[in-house]
């Protein structure tokens, strides 16, 4: 789409493609290619403000899944504190891993 002079006169055309070939369709002229040239700029700037909106509500999303990732990697690692805490103090110990209860009150 865009706003050509020809002589003394601005007239609006339409680009639009059939197949291979390009064809531009007559809009207007005068004020009235004025006004659809303008039309289109503001539809551009719109589409455009729409695309960024939608760009940063991916970012914000994708900022919400590492906070809940770290909240869930921090829970795991306590809950591993825990358990080991839970273990040594109920005379188990770690074997390759394994959590195995303590003979005759020594470790292996």
């Amino acid at each position: 789409m865009a706003l050509e002079r020809r002589g003394n006169n601005h007239y609006f055309y339409e680009k639009e493609r059939i197949g291979g070939k390009v064809r531009s369709v007559y809009s207007g002229k005068g004020e009235t290619a004025f006004l659809l040239n303008q039309m289109r700029l503001w539809k551009k700037d719109e589409e455009e403000y729409e695309r960024e909106r939608k760009q940063f509500e991916r970012e914000r999303e994708i900022e919400k899944e590492n906070e809940i990732d770290s909240a869930v990697e921090s829970f795991c690692e306590m809950s591993r504190i825990l358990t080991d805490a839970f273990f040594l103090t109920n005379g188990f110990h770690q074997h390759k891993r394994q959590w195995r209860k303590k003979r005759n009150g020594k470790a292996k």
